[in-house]
């Protein structure tokens, strides 16, 4: 059974192999993310972590739309298998305990993400 609330944590690992420094600063950071994230979660938790603070600043509070035009998308692998689901149901199926760190690579988007292998 998913968890309701964000208090189920799971340790990540975050790598890519995306050039240039703009990809780069998450690269191999270690954090607790709520078990409830999910492809959409991580990509904006990726974006904070590639954007200055400075500039995240500057688009906050303007009223303006919902901010997610400047946003890069981003897919994420765990051994070769796209995210399609939250964290806690892939390691359910996956029958992966909750203690282990998850090593998540991100990436750009797939021009066609079906030809991957999903769960």
């Amino acid at each position: 059974m998913e968890p309701t609330n964000s208090t189920t944590m799971i340790n990540i690992l975050l790598s890519t192999r995306l050039s240039g420094d703009k990809f780069r600063a998450a690269d191999g950071l270690e954090l607790a993310v709520p078990a409830t994230f999910g492809r959409r979660a991580l990509s904006d938790l990726v974006n904070r972590l590639l954007t200055p603070e400075e500039l995240q600043d500057e688009g906050e509070g303007d009223g303006e739309g919902d901010g997610d035009s400047d946003k890069q998308h981003f897919e994420f692998l765990i051994q070769s298998t796209l995210l399609r689901t939250t964290l806690f149901t892939f390691c359910e199926r996956a029958k992966w305990s909750l203690e282990k760190t998850l090593e998540i690579e991100y990436t750009l988007p797939f021009p066609n993400s079906k030809e991957k292998k999903k769960v």
